[in-house]
């Protein structure tokens, strides 16, 4: 049971670019709010997931055989508690920055929230954004340091090639400060 557990895996399917490849969009810039991101609701695969990083890089966390009852102990808290807020929070700090650009006078900058660990993913709200015509992309990753999760979420999106159909890319560090 443990063996079945632990491996199991979540499967992505990405939507597809409707934009043609080589345009110019429409001269927006979209700003995806990038966050490590938690399931309103108990899902196993995240913690899966922290695990099989832990193993890679050989950080003694928790014996195998002992992870089920992990997971089983965090479901119960989860049933406990109801749900997270963590989506909610984000959400609301996103309408926050959208409100200030709004009231300095920014009617065109389109805002996209993406997490690592729940959907959107950045890659996803990055396809949403150049479907809708963004020509500058701007990957504000909202993290305290920069990590493996930033690296993770910024390999996603470059994956997409988004030069290729005439987006440009920056990423912020956590501190905001763009490169």
């Amino acid at each position: 049971m443990a063996a079945r557990i632990l491996a199991s895996d979540e499967k992505r399917v990405l939507p597809p670019i409707n934009r043609q490849k080589g345009g110019k969009g429409l001269g927006h810039t979209a700003i995806i709010y990038f966050t490590h991101g938690e399931s309103p609701t108990y899902t196993p695969v995240n913690w899966i997931k922290q695990f099989r990083e832990f193993d890679e890089q050989g950080v003694s966390f928790m014996p195998w055989l002992l992870r089920p009852l992990f997971l089983y102990n965090l479901r119960n808290r989860y049933l406990r508690v109801g749900k997270s807020d963590h989506y909610i929070l984000h959400m609301l700090r996103l309408k926050e920055i959208e409100q200030e650009y709004r009231r300095r006078g920014d009617g065109s900058t389109h805002f996209y929230l993406s997490f690592l660990d729940y959907n959107p993913r950045p890659d996803v709200a990055v396809i949403q954004a150049l479907n809708e015509g963004a020509s500058k992309l701007i990957l504000a990753e909202v993290f305290v340091t920069q990590s493996n999760h930033t690296l993770e979420g910024e390999e996603m999106v470059e994956a997409l090639h988004v030069e290729e159909y005439g987006a440009s890319l920056v990423y912020t560090e956590p501190s905001g400060t763009p490169y």
